[in-house]
């Protein structure tokens, strides 16, 4: 699915809301796995949110792109991380901690 979404040309400038809705949907997904303790599955779907507020916060800024966006970095970047510290790996544990590091460079600007 990612592969296949990837592949459409949405400009981030000009597709906002449709990239909002992108994030959503898949942070929704990862969000309800992590509930059910599919954290492979959690991770892979909130890694994709991700690269899609990346996409988002690349064109706006850190600060940009609406109180929207902020808040689901915010939110992405939380449940990432749990997912990361639950799968207990070395390597994860230091994904999860840049994420968080992340966390007060983003909610400075909520």
């Amino acid at each position: 699915m990612y592969a296949a979404l990837r592949k459409i040309p949405l400009p981030p400038a000009k597709n906002q809301k449709l990239l909002l809705q992108i994030v959503e949907t898949l942070f929704d997904v990862g969000t309800d796995l992590l509930s059910k303790k599919s954290l492979d599955g959690a991770i892979k779907y909130l890694r994709w949110s991700w690269d899609y507020v990346l996409q988002i916060t690349r064109v706006e800024g850190p600060g940009g792109g609406g109180v929207e966006v902020r808040e689901l970095s915010i939110n992405v970047r939380h449940n990432l991380a749990k997912g990361l510290v639950r799968r207990g790996e070395v390597l994860d544990l230091e994904g999860a901690r840049e994420f968080i590091d992340g966390l007060a460079v983003v909610s400075t600007f909520v």
